[in-house]
């Protein structure tokens, strides 16, 4: 806080030499009072703007600055030579107590500047709004990683709250998983696709994505996915049906129906949700296994209530349907969890 001090300062000398001059006082009691008075105000100011102006926190944290306080060396000398020219051309006196006054402490200031020491309350340091997360861009990846790693950065908004994360993805997994077959028959793409696709990306996702929510109920933790799928992955027409393994949608970060609810189905089945594939005719979108008494489109097989859920595009609720199709033209694929097996790389 040495800028702070060093600009309450160079208001509040003056005026207290002017003040002493008039009730006799000693320059030494001058200095010292203006130097408490400053940090007085110091302590107001911080405490004024952290508790009634929290906006203004990042803004004010610039007074903190080293940089700063070098610009405001500079012009305090400047201000405190040009006073002293002045007082020589117009009363031929070099004004001695003055000048004491306004260089003792920016001398000081000069040292613990020089030192490097600057003490920066926790509370003005600058940072993200509760729930928003800050990234940089992403860095160049050196060449030796290029060979062996996809890196994505994903932004989408939830609840008018701005997130984003640097994801990286094993180029071997993905090349992996373009050299498989094909299976086209939709019965079987929860198998195949989903718990066949359950990869260390799929569950790194699922931490990184229920991480940033830190939400209070499954509603809301559910809702968070689905935006991230509906956003971050570009909706592309395929010509006719080419499902793609979750790895494959992360990694072009695009896809159609089949693709978002395949991707969003594996997330939320590594969090411990149940999940389906739900077939209607020419679309495909994910249920999610939900409590009864909810409001929404609800799909029901073996004892479960799956709720429609659209992938395709940002906005769709939790339980929304589109109003295209209706229930009874919901075909159910559970998801079945994959099998804790240890396999061998070829």
């Amino acid at each position: 806080m040495l800028t702070l001090f060093g600009l309450l300062y160079l208001v509040i000398c003056p005026l207290s030499i002017i003040f002493g001059s008039a009730y006799s006082l000693p320059l030494s009691v001058e200095v010292i009072a203006s130097i408490l008075l400053c940090c007085l105000l110091e302590l107001a100011i911080v405490q004024i703007v952290r508790v009634y102006q929290p906006a203004l926190k990042t803004r004010f944290a610039a007074l903190v600055r080293l940089c700063g306080i070098r610009l405001m060396l500079l012009f305090t000398l400047a201000v405190g030579v040009g006073i002293a020219v002045l007082c020589i051309i117009y009363t031929r006196t070099t004004p001695m107590g003055w000048g004491v006054a306004l260089v003792t402490p920016i001398l000081g200031l000069t040292t613990l500047n020089l030192m490097g020491l600057e003490i920066i309350p926790k509370s003005l340091v600058a940072e993200p709004e509760p729930g928003k997360i800050v990234m940089p861009d992403v860095p160049p990846v050196p060449p030796n990683e290029l060979e062996t790693e996809i890196v994505q950065q994903y932004r989408w908004t939830f609840k008018d709250t701005a997130y984003a994360i640097r994801f990286v993805l094993r180029k071997n997994c993905y090349k992996e998983a373009l050299a498989q077959a094909r299976n086209l028959k939709t019965e079987q793409w929860s198998k195949t696709y989903i718990t066949g696709g359950m990869c260390g990306e799929v569950y790194a996702l699922a931490v990184e994505l229920a991480r940033l929510q830190q939400s209070f109920g499954t509603y809301e933790e559910v809702s968070f996915v689905l935006s991230f799928v509906q956003q971050v992955i570009t909706y592309k027409l395929d010509v006719g049906e080419y499902p793609r393994y979750p790895i494959e949608t992360l990694a072009e970060a695009g896809g159609d129906c089949e693709d978002s609810a395949i991707l969003g189905a594996a997330v939320l089945l590594a969090m411990g949700y149940e999940v389906a594939l739900l077939f209607l005719p020419g679309h495909c979108a994910l249920g999610i296994a939900g409590a009864s008494g909810m409001e929404g489109a609800i799909a029901t097989r073996d004892g479960l209530q799956y709720f429609y859920c659209e992938m395709t595009a940002q906005g769709w609720k939790f339980g929304q349907m589109p109003n295209d199709f209706t229930i009874e033209q919901i075909q159910i694929s559970p998801v079945v969890r994959p099998p804790a097996k240890i396999v061998k790389a070829s």
